[in-house]
């Protein structure tokens, strides 16, 4: 699960009263949590160890996409966010194990009132 903040910048290619087009790119900051059956997995197995798993840490991603909005209330948006922070899940001993998404590509619809 990811929380956190994001600032774009917008650039429109057509800016018309019923249609727009454009591109934005911008960054984000913020908090990554990582869970499921492989963290319970190596919970289990740095236990063992006495090594602790920490499944929370910075993050920080390019975001990147383009936008259409139409009739002033219907937009579309096609964006792709590149994290380029992992998080350190366990650093014991000469262990260092880090997880991250090479990438989220997602496409948003977005009504406006």
């Amino acid at each position: 699960m990811n929380f956190g903040v994001n600032v774009d910048a917008l650039y429109n290619f057509i800016a018309d009263d019923s249609l727009s087009f454009g591109a934005f790119l911008g960054l984000g900051l913020g908090l990554n949590s990582w869970s499921g059956s492989l963290i319970t997995g190596l919970k289990d197995d740095m236990a063992g160890l006495g090594a602790k798993v920490t499944t929370s840490g910075f993050g920080a991603a390019l975001n990147v996409g383009l936008r259409t909005e139409i009739a002033k209330a219907h937009g579309i948006e096609l964006a792709a966010r590149v994290p380029f922070v992992a998080t350190t899940l366990v650093n014991k001993d000469g262990l260092k194990v880090t997880a991250t998404h090479n990438y989220n590509v997602g496409l948003r619809y977005i009504f406006s009132f």
